[in-house]
């Protein structure tokens, strides 16, 4: 379904450069907002973003879903349960992400299937690095402080 009205908003947000600015936007809450953690949190979308677009990359996907998807997805497993504030800022990237996917489809750059198994490439991702992040806190980290207890 194409609407007339809809072509020049959808041209406009499929082609303006956004996902750069909102990927700095966002480390940039991160950090605000959790400090050191913030860092922690960057590190972890970075980490799902690349993850997300070679999965995407490799088998023929559409790339900008996915990393839209997993940093959208990072952002709802550390802020869902957060004040108003970050529970707004995480339905904005959720919304934003699935505006990613939209206008592709609108505009014919991808397939529903496409960006539909794109953004379950990056969604797939978030959960993976905070999987493998909780396992090495758990396993190593805190451990590793049992094990070596501070002499106070």
């Amino acid at each position: 379904m194409v609407y007339p009205v809809a072509d020049n908003p959808m041209v406009f947000l499929h082609t303006l450069n956004l996902p750069g600015a909102v990927f700095v936007l966002a480390g940039l809450f991160m950090v605000v907002r959790r400090g050191r953690d913030g860092l922690v949190m960057l590190f972890l979308a970075l980490f799902a973003v690349g993850c997300a677009g070679g999965i995407a990359s490799g088998l023929l996907l559409s790339v900008h879903p996915a990393h839209s998807a997993a940093l959208a997805g990072l952002v709802y497993i550390f802020f869902s349960r957060g004040d108003s504030g970050e529970k707004l800022y995480t339905a904005l990237m959720v919304l934003y992400a699935f505006l990613v996917a939209w206008t592709g489809i609108y505009k014919g750059a991808y397939s529903p299937g496409d960006a539909a198994a794109g953004m379950f490439a990056g969604i797939a991702c978030s959960g993976l690095a905070y999987t493998l992040f909780a396992w090495v806190v758990k396993n190593i980290v805190h451990l590793n402080i049992l094990k070596h207890p501070a002499r106070g």
